[in-house]
């Protein structure tokens, strides 16, 4: 699957980096908007949580729709300098579903 993100706002307040962004197949599967930040200044520990809405139309061996919302959740860790970082992270989704 595709992840296509693209951040609406960054913005920094008292040196905490948070970030809210807009997700296309990401992790909430259509569309969704997610909220990003540190826990402590500008440290590599961080999280991430949002919202979003997951539509499927599978018509191999079992025809199904799929609908529902979904929030993931996430805990992260950037390593490297200022301008190169990696992004490690463990993370669930959860959320209603129709079939």
């Amino acid at each position: 699957m595709t992840d296509l993100g693209l951040t609406v706002t960054s913005m920094m307040a008292q040196q905490k980096v948070k970030n809210i962004s807009v997700e296309l197949f990401g992790a909430q599967n259509t569309i969704g908007i997610n909220y990003d930040s540190r826990l402590k200044g500008n440290s590599g520990l961080g999280y991430r949580i949002g919202i979003g809405f997951s539509y499927d139309d599978n018509s191999n061996l079992f025809d199904e729709n799929i609908k529902g919302v979904g929030m993931p959740l996430e805990m992260n860790y950037l390593l490297g300098n200022k301008h190169n970082k990696l992004e490690i992270g463990i993370g669930t989704s959860l959320g209603f579903y129709h079939v």
